[in-house]
């Protein structure tokens, strides 16, 4: 179940240990943990790279982290999720909490994770590691943060559990990209409303679309247009994904190489399957090459994106953070 966030939510950090397997932390370690909550700027680029940072765009602005930092939390054993939460003193207000702990080497109790809690004033913790490879002091990708944080906080699925074909890094539920959710997902805590994806109606319309990462989109636009299936009543959404903002378009480069934002494979409208379980997000076809898209329905309840042509029978590939589709013909699957 996905719950709204708009404005102000409250989130104790704690950093959290196993005595049986931690190493004292170095002198400097809660900085360094809330340097990646609150501001952490990439030394080569200098683009914030913090886990406040990231939500902050992923929302355009209208979830706020409230973040507080308590004392060291010590497990005696692998239960470092439930030593952060029970540490917290009684009457804290923070309904959510960041278990950091030192490290994440794919060890079922060393990963990220969340769970519900219910119990002492909180509602869910979210456990994430500050490095996954603690010799070399490769970070843990801030992608792993914010999925645990929203798993947590707003309900968000798994998207790689979808039984289907998976959303890849055009979603960061999927596999930790660090490029922004589908409209689908944004739609649930409130950051899109109802009234910014098109209900398609009909056979073909033009619809004027604005890249997702933007911002909500102005009069005369759409975030997305909903799509239902005439036969099979699958239910389909086309949005413009264009590298328009740093997570799009990815930085950060690893220890080890690669980037720890990986941006989108691709730049133009896609195509996806919803349903009411948010996990079972289908990605259905795209990216289409332009900002202009004949988005038809084929069999087995598949649409599949196809660029549109100029006058002169050329692919429009034109970008300016939008998009235009046009939707399917009826009868179709």
């Amino acid at each position: 179940m996905s719950v709204p966030w708009l404005g102000i939510q409250k989130i104790a950090v704690v950093p959290t240990f196993n005595t049986q397997f931690d190493a004292p932390p170095p002198p400097d370690w809660d900085y360094l943990v809330m340097r990646r909550v609150l501001y952490d700027p990439d030394p080569v680029t200098g683009i914030d790279r913090s886990l406040r940072a990231y939500i902050n765009a992923l929302s355009y602005g209208q979830a706020v982290l409230n973040v507080q930092q308590f004392p060291h939390a010590f497990s005696d054993g692998p239960k470092v999720i439930e030593a952060a939460w029970q540490s917290l003193p009684s009457g804290h207000d923070c309904p959510y909490v960041l278990c950091v702990i030192p490290f994440a080497d794919g060890d079922v109790d060393r990963i990220g994770f969340f769970e519900t809690v219910g119990q002492n004033g909180v509602t869910a913790v979210a456990r994430v590691a500050m490095y996954d490879i603690l010799a070399i002091k490769r970070r843990q990708l801030t992608g792993i943060w914010a999925m645990e944080v929203l798993h947590a906080m707003v309900g968000w699925p798994d998207l790689y559990k979808a039984h289907g074909v998976q959303m890849g890094d055009w979603d960061n539920m999927t596999y930790n990209a660090g490029t922004h959710s589908c409209a689908h997902l944004k739609l649930r805590p409130g950051w899109l409303a109802p009234t910014d994806v098109a209900n398609h109606q009909g056979r073909e319309q033009d619809y004027d679309l604005q890249s997702l990462s933007t911002m909500p989109p102005p009069p005369g636009r759409f975030t997305a247009v909903r799509i239902r299936s005439t036969r099979s009543g699958n239910v389909f959404m086309a949005e413009a994904r264009l590298k328009s903002d740093v997570y799009e378009m990815g930085f950060g480069q690893r220890v080890g190489g690669g980037l720890e934002f990986r941006g989108l494979p691709g730049s133009g409208v896609i195509v996806y399957q919803t349903h009411d379980n948010l996990q079972e997000t289908l990605f259905a076809g795209g990216p289409l090459g332009g900002r202009r898209a004949d988005v038809r329905q084929r069999r087995r309840g598949i649409l599949h994106p196809r660029p549109r042509r100029d006058r002169r029978g050329r692919k429009d590939t034109r970008h300016d953070g939008s998009g235009s589709a046009v939707s399917p013909d009826s009868g179709a699957d």
